[in-house]
């Protein structure tokens, strides 16, 4: 069951940036490589993220004992697995953590000591690596580890209900902020009800685990997903999609059958503004990120055709599922949707900014050449990579797939600038797959040539960067080309968060104190100014 529901919500992960500007004639990336990571038995592949070694790790579920290349047996039925590699690919180490029943990893994020926070759900008592027995049903479960992948701690929360996790983030106060959905009524560790079935569940928590307050939102009807990100004024965008009307939380009333449905929330989880969007048919939202201007891209998948906000037709016969991307201002109006797809179906798992103010999209395909994909199928549902500009246009597609299913969950970008795409795969050696099957599915990670950039003669000078990589402050210096007025200099993280900012009213060179709680990694010093004036360079914090 548990298995189902990870592929059904379809997270996305958190990516980072490219640093120049697409060319309008693009060319997609290339695959440099691709590598199988499995056993015996069914891996499912969740999430992918950056290391600053220029490695990477992936996460998700795995029901192998000890085979292939996993060095560590299962704790029960299903568990967490995590893979960490170097930047070619070559595993360094794995870890497993589970209990005596089902536990399915959905999240994980870097965090400022240079270890990790793994989060899921786990239907586990407390067994094998769970100090604490399940409430109920399934429950959140977080893990910390260290640098090396060993626990530190793990917690549990959970009602009398399902509790099922989307997920995780460290905030600035070095604590963490969870969410996910729930059927659970006041008890335990819910201190709402959820009353018309799943409901948004948000859970705050201390650096060391301990809950500092929950909050549950909802309507009339369930809601599904329930995906969180940080926000630059300290507060959080929350979402995902209900059939709900008018009701609870809901001020809008939905536009068919499921829409998505967005939360603004302040810094203690208050309800600030709420939004559906949607067409006449369905639609299921994926992923949210935050744009440096502050407002919002949204995607995920829809069937509709051209109703309610959706003023694009699907590509497909009715009832397949589109990409479908919105982009938003600050306040959550609408600024354009595009949809991209094929003649069969399309579903969104994940959106990657870029520094053009576009962004990637991955996900699964059907489809074969149609629509905005330019290439056939390998076999079954292949993954599906499409990069459009700052307003929403195609400017490239890419397919990768073998002869069965593969199954895109999460992309992000090395420090290189190379794309790394985590999926999931059944298929033997066949198409774009250079490795045989562990088992039944595996982990297939691939790796992309850089995103293709503008020519040099179109690029701003460069801000000048001291030391680099930094911990505490770092000395910049303003190009002689900049404006004299208007500055602003911008931090952004590994989604394209804006977590710094400040204007400038000098020229030269400057110093930057860098904000407590960084999370150790790579990011993106912006300078923006009038007109379309704007230089960035990479930072490594450490």
């Amino acid at each position: 069951m548990f298995t189902t529901a990870c592929r059904c919500l379809g997270l996305g992960l958190a990516t980072f940036l490219s640093l120049t500007p697409f060319l309008a004639d693009a060319q997609a990336p290339t695959k440099l490589w691709d590598r199988v990571i499995g056993g015996v038995g069914e891996e499912v592949a969740q999430v992918i993220r950056p290391t600053p070694d220029g490695g990477y790790v992936v996460g998700g579920l795995s029901g192998s004992p000890v085979s292939g290349d996993k060095t560590q047996g299962n704790r029960g039925f299903k568990d967490y697995w995590i893979v960490k590699c170097d930047a070619n690919g070559t595993k360094q180490w794995d870890r497993t953590f589970g209990g005596d029943r089902e536990d399915g990893l959905v999240d994980l994020k870097p965090t400022a000591d240079g270890g990790y926070i793994l989060a899921g759900s786990s239907f586990s008592d407390a067994t094998g690596d769970k100090t604490q027995n399940s409430k109920s049903f399934y429950d959140y479960w977080v893990i910390k580890l260290d640098a090396q992948g060993n626990k530190m701690w793990d917690r549990d929360f959970g009602g009398d209900g399902q509790d099922l996790l989307a997920s995780v983030h460290q905030t600035t106060d070095g604590g963490y902020i969870l969410s996910g959905t729930s059927t659970s009524n006041v008890s335990v560790d819910k201190s709402q009800p959820s009353p018309f079935g799943a409901a948004y569940w948000v859970v705050k928590l201390d650096a060391q685990g301990t809950k500092l307050w929950d909050r549950t939102y909802g309507s009339d009807r369930e809601c599904e997903l329930g995906r969180l990100i940080p926000t630059a004024d300290g507060g959080y965008l929350l979402g995902g999609s209900t059939v709900g009307g008018v009701s609870g939380d809901k001020t809008q009333p939905t536009k068919g059958g499921h829409d998505y449905w967005l939360i603004k929330l302040d810094a203690q989880g208050n309800k600030v503004w709420d939004r559906d969007l949607g067409g006449s048919d369905s639609e299921r939202l994926a992923d949210l990120v935050q744009t440096a201007d502050g407002g919002y891209l949204i995607g995920g998948s829809s069937g509709s055709p051209v109703s309610g906000d959706k003023t694009l037709p699907n590509r497909g016969i009715r009832s397949f599922q589109d990409y479908w991307v919105i982009r938003l201002d600050a306040q959550g109006t609408k600024l354009w949707d595009q949809v991209v797809g094929g003649s069969e179906n399309d579903e969104l798992s994940t959106l990657l900014l870029t520094a053009d103010g576009g962004c990637v999209l991955g996900g699964l395909s059907l489809s074969g050449v149609s629509g905005e994909k330019t290439q056939a199928s390998q076999g079954d549902y292949d993954a599906w990579v499409v990069k459009l500009s700052a307003t929403g246009q195609k400017q490239w597609d890419a397919g990768f797939g073998g002869t069965r299913l593969e199954m895109l969950r999460s992309l992000t970008q090395a420090p290189d600038g190379t794309l790394l795409l985590a999926a999931t795969s059944g298929s033997p050696v066949s198409g774009d797959k250079t490795q045989p099957s562990r088992g039944m599915e595996d982990y297939w990670v691939l790796k992309l040539s850089a995103l293709p950039t503008a020519a040099a003669t179109a690029r701003r000078a460069a801000l000048g960067l001291y030391p680099n990589p930094a911990r505490r402050a770092v000395h910049f210096t303003v190009p002689a080309d900049a404006p004299r007025h208007g500055l602003q200099l911008r931090l952004l993280d590994a989604t394209g968060r804006v977590v710094q900012q400040q204007a400038l009213t000098a020229a030269g060179g400057q110093d930057l104190a860098l904000a407590a709680g960084l999370v150790p990694g790579l990011y993106l010093l912006r300078l923006d100014g009038p007109g379309s004036y704007s230089t960035t360079q990479r930072l490594q914090v450490w």
